[in-house]
């Protein structure tokens, strides 16, 4: 079953090669993108994606607190986190808070692609 990805990032070049990236994996049929955290909120309204895959760092807004809101408006939908600043304290903080997942844009890619990867085959972040 084609699944829809939400691609949440203020980086309009980051939005576009993670749009490559993940929408190249067989399962992802459609891939929309947020480049705010009021966006993602429409986004997600809108079009109930399975997977969110978002970078917290947006000019407005406080993306974790955030993060409850966005999982109520798609009760289904999976929120990842990716950021270029990784550490084990922001990791448990944004865990804590609902995050499914937490990784480093900087050396962990390979994870996100093999979760986005299994939740698209399986429905199920792994």
């Amino acid at each position: 079953m084609a699944s829809v990805l939400l691609i949440a990032d203020a980086s309009k070049v980051i939005r576009e090669a993670l749009g490559r990236l993940l929408g190249s994996i067989g399962d992802v049929g459609t891939v929309i993108y947020a480049s705010s955290l009021d966006q993602a909120f429409e986004q997600t309204a809108t079009h109930k994606p399975n997977t969110l895959v978002m970078d917290p760092r947006f000019a407005a807004g406080n993306a974790i607190a955030s993060m409850g809101h966005l999982k109520q408006l798609a009760p289904q939908m999976q929120l990842v986190v990716i950021t270029n600043d990784a550490n084990a304290v922001s990791r448990e903080y944004f865990l804590a808070a609902g995050a499914d997942l937490y990784f480093d844009k900087a050396i962990e890619l390979d994870l996100l692609v093999d979760a986005v990867r299994s939740r698209a085959a399986t429905g199920r972040l792994q």
